[in-house]
């Protein structure tokens, strides 16, 4: 399993309190599900400057610091949570060290998130700490 930073830092920059990454089966960039989101046909440049934007923040001063209209708890029992970009969702979750995970993105386009959305963030969430534990998980920069 591998973490893929999101928020890259420039060569000067200081480090970001917070750290955003991307939860990945494989260490190839191109077959991950961020790569997908960024080059998906249905975005518009808009949406993935917001995108940016929302994780830039989060990096900076952390997501409750972002408009609640941004980011929304869709399990409170799992503590699983959800950015928003018009109808287009990530789910995450969070960890020690401030650092928040990104599971995965879907569309969103009933006002509940659909159980098949929180069980896969609810697995990919238990499958990070199942390989954190065994030491198994890699961080690519």
């Amino acid at each position: 399993m591998f973490l893929f930073d999101i928020v890259q830092l420039g060569e000067n920059e200081d480090p970001h309190p917070w750290n955003v990454v991307a939860l990945c089966g494989s260490a190839n960039e191109e077959d991950t599900w961020l790569f997908d989101l960024f080059n998906n046909q249905n975005l518009k440049q808009g949406e993935i400057d917001k995108w940016l934007s929302i994780f830039s923040q989060s990096a900076e001063s952390g997501p409750e610091a972002i408009s609640k209209k941004l980011r929304h708890e869709i399990d409170k029992s799992n503590k699983l949570y959800e950015f928003i970009n018009g109808n287009w969702r990530i789910a995450w979750f969070y960890d020690e060290g401030k650092l928040i995970v990104c599971t995965h993105y879907f569309r969103k386009k009933t006002q509940k998130t659909k159980k098949q959305d929180k069980d896969r963030a609810m697995r990919e969430k238990q499958a990070y700490f199942a390989a954190k534990t065994n030491g198994s998980l890699k961080i690519m920069r």
